[in-house]
C-alpha cells in the first residue's frame, strides 16, 4: 500500500489556481446569464479578470473552459467540474476564451464611446 505524499506548496499553488479560475469564469458566466437584464458598468474588468485568470490557468497545461460552460455553470447551476483539470494534448493548439471574449468587448466599448 503506498502513502500518499503530502501536497506540496506547488500544488497548493495550482489548486488555487483552479479554484480562482473556476470562481471568476463562475461569475462572469452569472453576470452574462443576466447582462440582458441589469446594466453591468464593470463588465470590461470583469473580463479582464478573467482572462487573466484563463491564463494563469491555461500555462499550468489545462485546456480552458468555454464561456457557454461558465454561463450554464454561473447562470443555471451546470457541474462543470469535468471540464476542469483537463491536460492539452502535446501539439493541441492553446486557445484562449477570455482573450477573444476581451478583445470582443473591447471593440464594442470603443464603438460605443464614439458614438
Amino acid at each position: 500500500m503506498a502513502i500518499p505524499c503530502p501536497p506540496t506548496q506547488e500544488d497548493a499553488k495550482t489548486e488555487e489556481a483552479i479554484r480562482r479560475y473556476k470562481e471568476i469564469g463562475t461569475g462572469m458566466g452569472h453576470v452574462n446569464s443576466i447582462l440582458h437584464l441589469v446594466p453591468a458598468d464593470n463588465y470590461p474588468k470583469l473580463v479582464e479578470e478573467w482572462a487573466e485568470a484563463e491564463k494563469i490557468y491555461v500555462g499550468l497545461g489545462y485546456r480552458p473552459v468555454a464561456l457557454h460552460d461558465f454561463v450554464m455553470a454561473g447562470g443555471y447551476g451546470v457541474d462543470i467540474d469535468y471540464l476542469l483539470r483537463r491536460k492539452r494534448g502535446r501539439s493541441e493548439p492553446v486557445f484562449f476564451h477570455a482573450a477573444l471574449h476581451l478583445a470582443t468587448v473591447k471593440r464594442r466599448t470603443e464603438s460605443e464611446i464614439r458614438a
